[in-house]
């Protein structure tokens, strides 16, 4: 479980420069309020993303080595592969001492994602994992609902193989191309510890790993119910 703190507070954070701003979408759509034709955007979708904080805030190359050491130690799966392919997984890395720091780290991101979204504090389930994609390897398109948030914390560039890829989350829209602008897929570029954050619900995936070494990174979700108090 996580305490998400009243106020989400954590130090060392600017909310202003972590978030992605994006305009309010109207609650409502009243064409007796308009002078003349014009489009609107509706059914808006928010992510968070977080560059690397620093060294001196999450060692994203020692961790990375750690990680790959664990897979060299334990060949064996130390969980049920379930959507990627090709890799190797561990799960609930934040209980281990090692990864402590990005456990920390990812509460914060955590803290600032819902203080955007104006969640009230409260104490929510909290898991995480580790994921290796091997090369050849991928991660089939699925969602984790019905998590509240969801995340990457990438330990290894992923910038030109092995990104994650979100997808439209209207069904139906992939069929219907030429009736909205924009692409209904969207790779995302990610280096060494930096870290993104999405709705338990969005579709993504996991490209092929086309490098000749493996890739690293800690998934994460954040429960949707309240339980308990507020933390501070």
């Amino acid at each position: 479980m996580i305490g998400i703190p009243a106020l989400y507070h954590f130090e060392g954070s600017n909310q202003a420069k972590h978030s992605v701003k994006q305009e309010k979408t109207a609650d409502s759509i009243d064409s007796n309020k308009t002078s003349g034709p014009k489009g609107i955007n509706i059914f808006p979708t928010e992510v968070w993303i977080f560059p690397p904080p620093g060294e001196e805030k999450l060692k994203a190359n020692e961790l990375l080595k750690l990680s790959l050491e664990l897979k060299e130690s334990n060949r064996e799966n130390s969980a049920e592969p379930r959507s990627a392919r090709h890799s190797w997984r561990k799960d609930s890395p934040h209980l281990e001492p090692e990864f402590e720091t990005a456990s920390l780290y990812i509460k914060q991101i955590l803290s600032a994602a819902c203080q955007k979204l104006g969640l009230k504090g409260g104490t929510r389930e909290f898991d995480t994992w580790l994921n290796i994609i091997e090369p050849g390897g991928y991660q089939v398109s699925h969602n984790h609902a019905p998590n509240l948030l969801s995340g990457i914390l990438f330990l290894s560039d992923c910038s030109e193989t092995s990104r994650l890829i979100l997808r439209d989350p209207r069904p139906t829209r992939q069929c219907f191309p030429e009736t909205q602008q924009g692409p209904c897929e969207i790779p995302v570029a990610s280096s060494a510890g930096s870290a993104i954050i999405f709705p338990g619900w969005l579709e993504h995936w996991v490209e092929e790993n086309r490098s000749a070494r493996d890739s690293a990174y800690i998934a994460f979700n954040l429960g949707d119910t309240t339980k308990g108090q507020s933390i501070n």
